[in-house]
Protein backbone atom coordinates (compact mmCIF):
# COMPACT_ATOMS: atom_id res chain seq x y z
CA UNK A 1 0.00 0.00 0.00
CA UNK A 2 2.75 2.54 1.03
CA UNK A 3 4.71 1.76 -2.50
CA UNK A 4 1.50 2.66 -4.30
CA UNK A 5 0.98 5.61 -2.36
CA UNK A 6 4.71 6.57 -3.67
CA UNK A 7 4.11 5.66 -6.94
CA UNK A 8 0.76 7.53 -6.89
CA UNK A 9 2.46 11.03 -4.99
CA UNK A 10 5.39 10.76 -6.72
CA UNK A 11 3.30 10.80 -10.23
CA UNK A 12 1.13 13.73 -8.91
CA UNK A 13 3.88 16.24 -7.75
CA UNK A 14 5.29 15.62 -11.29
CA UNK A 15 2.22 16.57 -12.99
CA UNK A 16 1.23 19.06 -10.62
CA UNK A 17 4.62 20.12 -11.57
CA UNK A 18 4.01 20.15 -15.43
CA UNK A 19 1.10 22.14 -15.03
CA UNK A 20 2.20 24.67 -12.74
CA UNK A 21 5.38 25.19 -14.78
CA UNK A 22 3.23 25.50 -18.20
CA UNK A 23 0.47 27.68 -16.51
CA UNK A 24 2.60 30.06 -14.65
CA UNK A 25 6.17 30.13 -15.15
CA UNK A 26 7.06 29.34 -19.18
CA UNK A 27 3.78 31.28 -20.27
CA UNK A 28 5.31 34.31 -18.98
CA UNK A 29 8.48 33.75 -19.86
CA UNK A 30 9.97 33.71 -16.08
CA UNK A 31 11.96 30.15 -16.74
CA UNK A 32 12.24 27.38 -19.44
CA UNK A 33 10.32 24.76 -19.60
CA UNK A 34 11.76 22.23 -16.75
CA UNK A 35 9.47 19.16 -19.05
CA UNK A 36 12.16 19.08 -21.82
CA UNK A 37 14.77 16.72 -21.81
CA UNK A 38 17.27 16.80 -21.46
CA UNK A 39 16.59 18.86 -18.16
CA UNK A 40 14.20 16.93 -17.50
CA UNK A 41 15.99 13.99 -15.60
CA UNK A 42 17.59 16.77 -12.84
CA UNK A 43 14.43 17.97 -12.62
CA UNK A 44 12.66 14.40 -11.63
CA UNK A 45 15.52 13.51 -9.89
CA UNK A 46 15.19 16.84 -7.27
CA UNK A 47 11.51 16.48 -7.26
CA UNK A 48 11.91 12.79 -6.22
CA UNK A 49 14.41 13.66 -3.81
CA UNK A 50 12.10 15.02 -1.50
CA UNK A 51 9.93 12.12 -1.57
CA UNK A 52 13.01 9.98 -0.21
CA UNK A 53 11.69 10.98 3.28
CA UNK A 54 8.25 9.04 2.92
CA UNK A 55 10.61 5.87 1.48
CA UNK A 56 12.89 6.39 4.62
CA UNK A 57 9.70 6.31 6.94
CA UNK A 58 8.66 3.07 5.25
CA UNK A 59 12.37 1.26 5.92
CA UNK A 60 11.86 2.72 9.50
CA UNK A 61 8.85 1.17 9.92
CA UNK A 62 9.97 -2.46 8.28
CA UNK A 63 12.59 -2.59 10.57
CA UNK A 64 10.90 -1.05 13.90
CA UNK A 65 8.00 -3.90 13.32
CA UNK A 66 10.99 -6.27 13.55
CA UNK A 67 11.63 -5.14 17.26
CA UNK A 68 7.41 -4.31 18.03
CA UNK A 69 6.26 -7.65 17.01
CA UNK A 70 9.49 -9.74 18.03
CA UNK A 71 9.66 -11.79 14.79
CA UNK A 72 13.26 -10.81 15.01
CA UNK A 73 13.54 -12.90 17.62
CA UNK A 74 11.97 -15.84 15.85
CA UNK A 75 13.92 -15.64 12.68
CA UNK A 76 16.93 -16.16 14.76
CA UNK A 77 15.16 -18.88 16.94
CA UNK A 78 13.98 -20.49 13.52
CA UNK A 79 17.80 -21.04 12.40
CA UNK A 80 18.35 -17.96 10.97
CA UNK A 81 21.17 -15.58 11.69
CA UNK A 82 21.50 -12.19 12.77
CA UNK A 83 23.64 -11.34 9.65
CA UNK A 84 20.91 -13.13 7.53
CA UNK A 85 18.22 -10.88 9.04
CA UNK A 86 20.09 -7.70 8.05
CA UNK A 87 20.87 -8.78 4.71
CA UNK A 88 17.92 -8.92 3.97
CA UNK A 89 16.59 -5.87 5.43
CA UNK A 90 19.70 -4.26 3.09
CA UNK A 91 18.38 -6.37 -0.12
CA UNK A 92 14.67 -4.85 0.44
CA UNK A 93 16.57 -1.45 1.06
CA UNK A 94 18.51 -2.30 -2.01
CA UNK A 95 14.69 -3.00 -4.20
CA UNK A 96 13.23 -0.05 -2.75
CA UNK A 97 15.60 2.20 -4.15
CA UNK A 98 16.11 0.15 -7.34
CA UNK A 99 12.28 0.95 -7.67
CA UNK A 100 12.42 4.55 -6.78
CA UNK A 101 14.94 4.90 -9.65
CA UNK A 102 13.23 2.88 -12.25
CA UNK A 103 10.27 4.95 -11.57
CA UNK A 104 11.90 8.14 -11.68
CA UNK A 105 13.21 6.67 -15.73
CA UNK A 106 9.53 5.75 -16.19
CA UNK A 107 7.93 9.05 -15.60
CA UNK A 108 11.03 10.84 -17.44
CA UNK A 109 10.34 8.93 -20.51
CA UNK A 110 6.39 9.25 -20.21
CA UNK A 111 6.47 13.12 -19.22
CA UNK A 112 9.67 14.22 -21.24
CA UNK A 113 9.54 16.58 -24.30
CA UNK A 114 11.96 15.91 -27.10
CA UNK A 115 12.48 19.45 -28.60
CA UNK A 116 13.81 19.42 -32.52
CA UNK A 117 17.25 20.88 -31.43
CA UNK A 118 18.12 17.74 -29.15
CA UNK A 119 19.92 14.67 -30.47
CA UNK A 120 19.31 11.23 -28.82
CA UNK A 121 22.66 11.28 -27.81
CA UNK A 122 22.29 14.35 -25.41
CA UNK A 123 19.51 13.11 -24.17
CA UNK A 124 20.85 9.95 -22.78
CA UNK A 125 24.31 11.33 -22.30
CA UNK A 126 22.75 13.31 -19.51
CA UNK A 127 21.25 10.68 -17.65
CA UNK A 128 24.09 9.57 -15.38
CA UNK A 129 22.44 11.22 -12.97
CA UNK A 130 20.15 8.46 -12.46
CA UNK A 131 22.54 6.37 -11.21
CA UNK A 132 23.63 9.28 -8.48
CA UNK A 133 19.72 9.33 -7.52
CA UNK A 134 19.72 5.60 -6.72
CA UNK A 135 22.56 6.20 -4.51
CA UNK A 136 21.09 8.80 -2.88
CA UNK A 137 18.03 6.81 -2.12
CA UNK A 138 20.09 3.62 -1.59
CA UNK A 139 21.86 6.38 1.59
CA UNK A 140 18.42 7.56 2.91
CA UNK A 141 16.78 4.10 3.02
CA UNK A 142 20.38 2.77 4.84
CA UNK A 143 19.97 6.01 6.88
CA UNK A 144 16.78 4.54 8.48
CA UNK A 145 16.95 1.15 8.08
CA UNK A 146 20.26 1.85 10.64
CA UNK A 147 18.20 4.33 12.83
CA UNK A 148 15.49 1.78 12.93
CA UNK A 149 17.88 -1.16 14.74
CA UNK A 150 19.35 1.09 16.56
CA UNK A 151 16.59 3.04 18.11
CA UNK A 152 13.99 0.09 17.89
CA UNK A 153 11.08 2.34 18.49
CA UNK A 154 9.16 3.59 15.33
CA UNK A 155 8.03 6.72 16.75
CA UNK A 156 11.29 7.70 17.91
CA UNK A 157 13.33 6.54 14.90
CA UNK A 158 10.83 8.62 12.59
CA UNK A 159 11.74 11.35 14.51
CA UNK A 160 15.17 11.58 14.27
CA UNK A 161 15.50 10.67 10.94
CA UNK A 162 13.16 13.27 9.52
CA UNK A 163 15.53 15.92 12.07
CA UNK A 164 18.31 14.70 10.74
CA UNK A 165 16.81 14.72 6.87
CA UNK A 166 15.22 18.23 7.22
CA UNK A 167 17.37 19.91 9.77
CA UNK A 168 20.51 18.71 10.59
CA UNK A 169 21.63 18.13 6.76
CA UNK A 170 20.67 20.97 5.88
CA UNK A 171 22.95 23.57 8.29
CA UNK A 172 25.99 20.85 8.01
CA UNK A 173 25.34 22.01 4.28
CA UNK A 174 25.31 25.91 5.05
CA UNK A 175 28.23 24.73 7.43
CA UNK A 176 30.10 23.54 4.36
CA UNK A 177 29.35 25.89 1.86
CA UNK A 178 30.58 28.61 4.20
CA UNK A 179 33.81 27.00 5.56
CA UNK A 180 34.66 25.14 2.47
CA UNK A 181 34.67 27.12 -0.73
CA UNK A 182 34.41 24.72 -3.80
CA UNK A 183 32.68 22.11 -2.27
CA UNK A 184 29.10 23.29 -3.69
CA UNK A 185 29.05 20.53 -6.20
CA UNK A 186 30.02 17.74 -4.77
CA UNK A 187 27.10 18.66 -1.71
Amino acid sequence: IFLALYVISMLAVSLLAREVAQRFMVGRGVVADPFVLPDLWRYLQVLAGYLNLSLGVLGINLVCNEWDYRTLRQHVADGLSRLSVVTGKSLLVALLSGFATLLIFVLGTALGRWPDTVSSTMVWATIEGMGRFGLQTFGYLSLAMLAGFILRRTGVATACFVLYILVIEAIVGVLFRHWMQGIEQYL
